[in-house]
């Protein structure tokens, strides 16, 4: 397993900075306009293809490749562009690999499940959609809450 972490970063506006550990000195890195939802409203017992359609999506900008010192980084940035805390981390395993899409299974403090970065198909190639699925283990049912 690789490692991801999701930064908070408060510049030039408030958004999430998800990078995924490839070994590199420098890591694949894309803005997310909002923090991925720890819980989305999903019914239970979706397989994984049938959550497509479900997901949430969130826009994505893929930013240059950050150096692999901000995996483990908290504080201010340099060039006085804000500070960035770490929103969650953990491992991910890359379950599938396109020129246009990557699967992922994250396995965070705050999110257990799949999630897709898909390229879109606008003129700007930096543009992606951030899908993000709980994990349907994750997800608590009425029956399983009223045990």
């Amino acid at each position: 397993m690789s490692r991801f972490v999701i930064l908070e970063h408060d510049h030039p506006t408030l958004h999430w900075d998800l990078l995924l550990d490839n070994g590199e000195q420098r890591v694949p890195t894309w803005r997310l306009t909002q923090a991925p939802s720890e819980q989305p409203q999903l019914e239970a017992g979706m397989r994984f293809a049938a959550k497509a359609a479900n997901m949430e999506k969130i826009d994505a900008v893929k930013l240059p490749d950050h150096r692999r010192m901000y995996l483990d980084y908290e504080g201010p940035v340099s060039g006085d562009r804000g500070q960035v805390t770490r929103w969650d981390a953990g491992q991910y395993i890359e379950i599938g690999r396109q020129e246009d899409v990557r699967e992922l299974r994250l396995e965070g403090v705050r999110l257990r499940g799949f999630a897709m970065l898909v390229r879109t198909a606008t003129p700007d190639p930096d543009n992606w959609l951030f899908h993000w699925v709980v994990d349907e283990l994750e997800i608590e049912t009425d029956e399983d809450a009223a045990r």
